[in-house]
């Protein structure tokens, strides 16, 4: 007779769900988490690759983009250094994404 093998928790649904959870999150297919990164449609699913190659989950400086936004304001340095990024690209993201909410609020 085979044991059934035990079912792995589920991921949390909520931000209260892992406010306290483990650190770093384990949950690597959060659409929160720092560590993966979709990278477009590859037929029928999504393909997913490290944001910052060659890099341990456990030597990243954060795991959930929750985290670092409940930390306050950062610097364009500093958003570049959690994702692996140059604050030139931070800023070029940060304008696009203040132009689609002013789109929004119009």
């Amino acid at each position: 007779m085979t044991v059934p093998k035990p079912r792995p928790p589920e991921p949390p649904r909520r931000r209260a769900d892992c406010i306290d959870g483990p650190r770093p999150c384990p949950w690597v297919r959060c659409r929160h988490h720092l560590y993966l990164d979709a990278t477009g449609d590859h037929g029928n699913g999504r393909a997913w690759r490290g944001r910052l190659a060659g890099a341990e989950l456990e030597q990243l400086p954060a795991t959930c983009a929750l985290d670092v936004a409940d930390d306050g304001p950062h610097r364009l340095h500093e958003i570049g250094a959690v994702l692996g990024l140059g604050w030139e690209r931070v800023r070029q993201i940060q304008v696009k994404a203040l132009e689609k909410m002013r789109k929004r609020l119009n």
